[in-house]
């Protein structure tokens, strides 16, 4: 088998892994497996979205929602052959918060000793782990027959 540019061992797919590899080129694998990326970060923003929407967080000004709701979708730069997409969480500015006080999401996310968490981020990853990953790995897939059909 030849060397792998990108592990997607988390699909759990032997057969993807070794089409993968097949493709040869770090740079061809990494073209198969980014769109999949960007894709299920698009589906993940958007169950984030929905989970401040009232799902699991009540918004009380709205500002977390429209920040979070504004983000682009991008590709994370690469480090140590690590490839990834993500979007940015909002500033202390894009929210009004002044100072030192507290950051907003955060205490949602994580709690505080008056507040209890309120998981909007961590629920929309393992809610929908097993459905996604089934879903990037099919995803991969095409990613890998559009590069071997332009080896072709």
């Amino acid at each position: 088998m030849a060397q792998l540019a990108v592990d997607i061992s988390l699909t759990g797919d032997r057969a993807l892994l070794e089409k993968l590899a097949a493709l040869g080129k770090p740079a061809t694998q990494k073209k198969a497996v980014r769109p999949a990326l960007r894709a299920a970060t698009k589906r993940l923003k958007a169950i984030v979205v929905s989970n401040l929407s009232g799902r699991v967080v009540t918004p009380q000004t709205g500002r977390l929602l429209a920040a979070i709701s504004g983000e682009k979708v991008h590709a994370i730069p690469a480090k140590g052959g690590i490839i990834g997409t993500g979007f940015d969480m909002p500033r202390r500015s894009d929210l009004g918060i002044e100072g030192d006080d507290e950051y907003y999401p955060a205490i949602l996310e994580f709690g505080h000793e008056k507040a209890p968490a309120k998981s909007y981020l961590r629920a929309a990853v393992d809610d929908n782990k097993a459905r996604e990953l089934a879903q990037i790995g099919r995803d991969i897939g095409k990613g890998i027959e559009k590069q071997a059909a332009k080896k072709r």
